[in-house]
């Protein structure tokens, strides 16, 4: 027991226990948002942004000047999957692979654990997280087609351009969905914890855009 208190140990511990607690808050967060939504965002805005200052052409012009900008946050699928599922996922990978390093080759060679805890956290969160991207956002809400989700009101959980985001909204059956969305061409970025309206979905390239819902609402008074 006393052998869990050495920084060897405490090293990987910590992050698990933080890991959890990220979980947790992120259960709590997710819980509370669906329940604020159960009496519906149905905005008339809905005809108003159904083609509001986007082109299909233009981005996927766009698209191929973007391609070859890569984020190193993107290494580890930042823009594939919400942040706290990442960040958990990075937590809990550096933990495991850091503590069994320790069993097996012993708290004398931690230089080297810690080494293989780093490689192998990133590489597994980056798996993680693209398996999540892949999936996640089909195979919630098998009854709302994604044309329909056009009008719907959602949050950035991360900073949203031209080149990559991801927005959390409930469809209309209130089930949650995680959008890859895309700024509307040549508009700002949008910081995470906005409220956006979904005003376009790109078939081909299978990405929403979305505008900041204050604008949208600006544009409509005006």
């Amino acid at each position: 027991m006393t052998d869990l208190l050495k920084w060897q140990w405490v090293v990987f511990l910590v992050p698990l226990a933080l890991a959890v607690l990220l979980a947790l808050a992120t259960a709590v967060s997710v819980g509370g948002d669906h329940g604020e939504s159960e009496g519906g965002h149905d905005h008339d805005l809905e005809g108003h942004v159904g083609h509001d200052g986007t082109n299909h052409d233009s981005d996927q012009e766009a698209e191929s000047e973007s391609e070859g900008h890569v984020s190193p946050l993107a290494l580890i699928g930042v823009g594939q999957a919400p942040l706290s599922v990442i960040l958990i996922c990075l937590l809990v990978y550096w933990a495991v692979i850091g503590s069994l390093g320790n069993l097996t080759l012993g708290v004398h060679s931690i230089g080297f654990t810690i080494g293989l805890a780093l490689v192998g956290s990133l590489l597994a969160t980056s798996g993680t997280a693209r398996l999540v991207g892949r999936f996640l956002p089909t195979s919630q809400s098998f009854s709302v087609k994604r044309h329909e989700l056009i009008g719907r009101e959602g949050t950035a959980i991360y900073p949203i351009t031209e080149s990559s985001g991801t927005v959390r909204l409930y469809d209309s059956l209130g089930t949650l969905r995680q959008l890859d969305c895309r700024t509307v061409l040549g508009g700002a970025a949008i910081p995470m914890d906005t409220k956006v309206i979904v005003i376009d979905y790109d078939r081909e390239r299978q990405v929403f855009t979305v505008q900041k819902w204050d604008d949208l609402v600006r544009i409509k008074e005006d």
